[in-house]
């Protein structure tokens, strides 16, 4: 598993990283999958957002979905890899294995710095001030 976002793994010809990403029309960050072929020169990702995994395989059984198969598909498209069955099957092995890891990543943690400053300057009486102009206090 993952212990720490950012953390990549090779899976056979694929680099697999998990990493918060912000997506179009989604106010926060959300823990995603990133699948990427070492082997092919092509400096792509194909990411799949954890609200999205269930496309991928079935939630309970875990078993692979028609749209794994045509994401699968796709994916060996770009990746430049042809379409045969066996590069199709790797494909959508590597995004079936890999998947727990990603339902398995914490939610991203809250930045919290500036209540941390609030906390500090609460603690020690301290003033912050910037050209003259009170900033915490």
């Amino acid at each position: 598993m993952a212990e720490t976002i950012h953390q990549s793994h090779d899976y056979g010809q694929f680099k697999v990283f998990y990493e918060y990403v912000g997506l179009p029309g989604e106010d926060e960050d959300q823990p995603c999958m990133c699948l990427g072929s070492k082997l092919w020169g092509k400096r792509q990702a194909w990411v799949i957002p954890l609200n999205m995994a269930h496309q991928y395989a079935d939630s309970k059984s875990g078993a692979p979905t028609p749209y794994l198969i045509q994401a699968s598909v796709r994916i060996c498209e770009i990746f430049g890899m042809g379409t045969s069955w066996y590069s199709v099957k790797k494909v959508a092995e590597a995004i079936v294995d890999c998947l727990p890891e990603l339902v398995a990543m914490p939610p991203k943690p809250l930045d919290n710095t500036q209540q941390k400053i609030e906390e500090a300057v609460e603690k020690h009486g301290l003033k912050i001030e910037i050209n003259g102009e009170k900033v915490v206090h």
